[in-house]
């Protein structure tokens, strides 16, 4: 079973990201599904969306069971459409969260889109009843660790986003290593759409 403490460190991923595990995914399927220009490989600063030319870039890691998503600035893996076609072939999760908003969210989907879920309010009893963003079935240690965080500390970001991480782990058999970010980098490529 996943958990919250195994991702500690999601926060060194900047302030603005989405990262989408997709199960038996490989590279170029994923990149198609991002819309990303697979002609257009991007390395060294061209792949900062800060410093290059591309306000969205996206580079896929393979790790056991299948690839790992990074999006520095981007959120496309949090968008139904793309979230949809990844999960034609089985289940996918993504987690992304803004600067602006702070406001991270899981979405999951398994052959067909499921929920997408905004983490900052899950456990409060003054959200909306007619939302449509309940987590799927399996969750549930790790939703009322969710419900627990106290919203008005400065950890509180982290917190949500170690235990998204964990959400998408537990819902996807495969997790984030941190690894595959001290490595070498595969190319990442811009997003058209």
């Amino acid at each position: 079973m996943a958990v919250s403490s195994d991702y500690d460190w999601v926060s060194d991923f900047g302030s603005a990201a989405c990262v989408t595990i997709v199960v038996n995914g490989s590279a170029l399927p994923v990149l198609e599904a991002f819309e990303a220009d697979v002609s257009t490989p991007l390395e060294g600063d061209e792949r900062s969306p800060y410093a290059g030319p591309y306000d969205v870039v996206v580079a896929v890691f393979p790790v056991p069971g299948g690839v790992v998503v990074y999006e520095a600035n981007g959120y496309h893996g949090s968008l139904r459409e793309v979230v949809s076609r990844l999960a034609d072939g089985g289940r996918v999760a993504s987690m992304y969260w803004n600067e602006d908003a702070a406001m991270p969210s899981l979405t999951c989907a398994e052959g067909r889109f499921l929920s997408t879920t905004e983490l900052f309010d899950f456990g409060d009893d003054d959200r909306s009843p007619d939302r449509d963003d309940e987590l799927p079935p399996g969750l549930d240690v790790l939703a009322e660790e969710l419900a627990a965080v106290d919203f008005d500390t400065d950890e509180s970001q982290g917190q949500m986003l170690a235990i998204g991480f964990a959400m998408m782990e537990q819902f996807c058999g495969v997790g984030v290593p941190r690894t595959i970010f001290d490595g070498p980098e595969p190319p990442s490529y811009p997003i058209l759409g």
